[in-house]
C-alpha cells in the first residue's frame, strides 16, 4: 500500500494531522494516529518528514528524527513560555539541531500537494507518470534491499502503443 495514493484514506487523516490550529495543536488524535502506525509501521514516520521537509530517511531514522522533533518542541515551549507548533520546532530541529535544511521555503500544504500531483500524473489520462514510476521503483527497491526480501518487476510491451500514446497521452 502505497501512503500517496491519492484515494488513501491515510493520506488524507496525515494532510489533517498536518492542519494545525491556532493554539499549534494537532487536529489528529492519539486514536487516529495508532491506526495510521498499524497501517504503515514506522514508515509513517518516514513519509511525513518527506512529506514535510523532502528528505529521505531510513524508518529507523526518521521515526527517532520525529520523536526528537517532539521533545525539541516541548523545549521550545518550556524556554519561551508559548507553543510554537510542531511546524516551527520541525523547522528549527533540521535547520539548528541536526543541520538537514538550509534554504526553506514555505508553501501551503494543499498547494504543494496538488503541484506534486500534477508533476507525477499525466493531466490527460489521469494516469500516474514515468517520473512517479521511477520514484516508486527506486523507493521499492531500497526497501527490498533493507528488509533483504525479493524483489519482482514485470513490464509489458504492447505493441502500437505509440500511435495511442500520441493521440491520447
Amino acid at each position: 500500500m502505497d501512503i500517496f495514493d491519492p484515494d488513501n484514506l491515510a493520506l488524507k487523516l496525515l494532510i489533517e494531522s498536518l492542519r494545525e490550529d491556532h493554539l499549534g495543536t494537532s487536529i489528529i488524535n492519539k486514536e487516529e494516529w495508532k491506526q495510521l502506525e498499524k497501517c504503515f509501521g514506522n514508515r509513517i514516520y518516514l513519509e511525513i518528514l518527506r512529506l514535510l521537509t523532502q528528505i529521505e530517511f531510513e524508518p529507523e531514522e526518521a521515526q527517532r528524527h520525529w520523536f526528537n522533533v517532539l521533545e525539541h518542541r516541548k523545549n521550545l515551549q518550556k524556554n519561551l513560555g508559548r507553543d510554537v507548533g510542531f511546524r516551527v520546532a520541525l523547522c528549527d530541529y533540521f535547520t539548528n539541531i541536526h543541520p538537514k535544511l538550509k534554504n526553506l521555503i514555505f508553501v501551503e500544504v494543499d498547494l504543494f500537494l496538488q503541484k506534486e500531483q500534477s508533476a507525477l500524473i499525466d493531466e490527460l489520462t489521469g494516469l500516474y507518470n514515468r517520473r512517479f514510476f521511477n520514484r516508486v521503483l527506486k523507493r521499492e527497491i531500497e526497501h527490498s534491499k533493507r528488509y533483504n526480501q525479493p524483489f519482482s518487476l514485470l513490464m509489458l510491451d504492447i505493441d502500437n502503443f505509440k500511435e495511442y500514446n500520441d493521440i491520447y497521452g
